[in-house]
């Protein structure tokens, strides 16, 4: 396959859909026709959609009409980008307001080696959890056996896993 073409193929498959419609009739009297409805699809591909939706978002800022969506719809790998957009406000300015292709692609490497770093961190941390002291701290003997017993000892032990804050923000 030449590698023009998968480029290209690849930047196709990442280009989201925007939708224009909207759920308004227009009466042939009317003098004032609505504008369109706005939407944006973007569908998954783990770290390459993400980082197609970060282009994408700032290019919308940019022709001015990020701010116009009135939904914004994601699947996986495009979920990973709608989900730090929609909650984390330095994420959104970065993107959304990054002046330059060169600011974005800074944002992105820091964004990155700040994820790497956090994964590196829960590494070491788990490291010194031996699965003796989880059990320890998870004691469901006195619960009896079955496999409700063993969801609710496997679940403590990823919470002490993850020392309770895998889903903790900043």
């Amino acid at each position: 396959m030449n590698c023009s073409y998968l480029v290209h193929l690849l930047f196709l498959l990442s280009i989201p859909s925007i939708s224009y419609g909207s759920t308004d009739k227009i009466d042939s009297s009317q003098t004032n026709i609505p504008s369109p409805t706005l939407r944006w699809a973007s569908t998954g591909g783990g770290w390459r959609s993400q980082m197609a939706c970060i282009g994408f978002a700032n290019l919308f800022s940019k022709l001015d009409i990020m701010s116009k969506f009135s939904a914004i719809s994601t699947t996986s790998g495009a979920s990973w980008f709608s989900t730090q957009l929609f909650y984390s406000q330095q994420f959104y300015d970065r993107v959304v307001n990054a002046d330059d292709s060169q600011a974005l692609h800074d944002f992105v490497v820091q964004w990155m080696d700040a994820y790497k770093q956090m994964l590196v961190d829960t590494i070491d941390t788990s490291r010194n959890i031996t699965a003796a002291y989880a059990e320890e701290v998870c004691n469901t003997r006195d619960l009896g056996d079955g496999p409700a017993v063993q969801i609710i000892s496997d679940l403590c032990q990823t919470l002490v896993y993850f020392d309770g804050d895998w889903a903790e923000c900043e």
